[in-house]
């Protein structure tokens, strides 16, 4: 017997299919009939995304959601041969639009190989990444470099932010690449640092400020031009309790907002506070699970 869902579960799967690309579409017709999903479209579920079952609402949602990231037994090898290191080891992960993903791994793990492989930083040795449908798994570093300016924003533990450089010209800095004009990268740049709450601070160097605010000036530059992913690697590494505090809340308001947000750490208090928590050890996902404690 089919297990029966919420309305308003229900409601959001059917809200959630628009963005399925046409072909999924028309193979996954989800039927609200008598409040439940009927047991063909689950197999449709299950079939596609080679599952054996989904076991809550949460699932059957993430689903719903067109794919954004899809990674295909990806495998990364150091020193192939004898001594070799597996740094990642027949990997495979699909993230959905709209997801707040946390990726917990402790040192030697392969969390940051995955993420240098997400952030198009890196290739794999075998496998296939696609990103927005488009197989990004052996491009030049030419192409990688374009496909990071366009698709990716990232938030570096460091801040990497330039010294000699205003918050604002920081923030800027990337959109220059990007080709974008004067005006434009001023109204981009100055939006960006005002939905951070650094409006007072766009003249301050790096030195001028905070750990918390330079790691704001990092989001702002991240978000500046709305990439469809913001990809974080342990942003609050360098911050204090106060800071980590304050930086989340902006990175969770920024996924309430409607971003994609993938966050790389080895602290389960900051991976607790994503709404999907994946493990990584050994260079091989061990679990993928939706947090059920999550609040937003």
């Amino acid at each position: 017997m089919d297990t029966p869902l919420s309305f308003f579960c229900l409601k959001k799967i059917h809200q959630s299919l628009t963005l399925f690309n046409h072909n999924l579409t028309r193979l996954c017709n989800l039927s609200v009939k008598n409040s439940q999903i009927s047991a063909t479209d689950k197999r449709v579920f299950l079939s596609h995304y080679d599952l054996q079952e989904i076991n809550n609402d949460d699932q059957y949602l993430r689903l719903a959601m067109e794919k954004l990231v899809e990674i295909k037994d990806v495998c990364k090898i150091y020193n192939p041969g004898e001594n070799e290191v597996r740094a990642l080891d027949h990997v495979n992960l699909t993230i959905g639009e709209g997801e707040f993903v946390a990726i917990i791994g402790q040192s030697g793990s392969g969390k940051s190989t995955l993420m240098n492989m997400l952030g198009c930083l890196d290739t794999p040795t075998s496998g296939k990444y696609f990103l927005h449908g488009q197989d990004v798994s052996h491009m030049t570093d030419d192409e990688q470099s374009d496909v990071r300016n366009r698709e990716i924003g990232f938030i570096f533990q460091g801040f990497n932010l330039i010294p000699s450089l205003t918050a604002m010209e920081n923030v800027e800095l990337p959109l220059i690449y990007r080709g974008v004009g004067k005006k434009e990268r001023d109204r981009l740049a100055d939006a960006a640092l005002n939905s951070v709450g650094l409006e007072k601070r766009k003249t301050h160097r790096p030195s001028e400020m905070s750990g918390g605010q330079q790691q704001r000036v990092a989001i702002a530059r991240a978000i500046a031009q709305a990439p469809p992913i913001l990809l974080a690697d342990e942003p609050t590494g360098n911050l204090d309790t106060g800071s980590t505090k304050e930086v989340f809340s902006i990175i969770k308001r920024l996924y309430k907002e409607g971003r994609t947000v993938i966050v790389i750490t080895h602290d389960p208090g900051i991976a607790s506070q994503a709404k999907r928590i994946i493990t990584i050890s050994d260079g091989q996902i061990k679990s993928d699970i939706i947090n059920e404690n999550y609040v937003d």
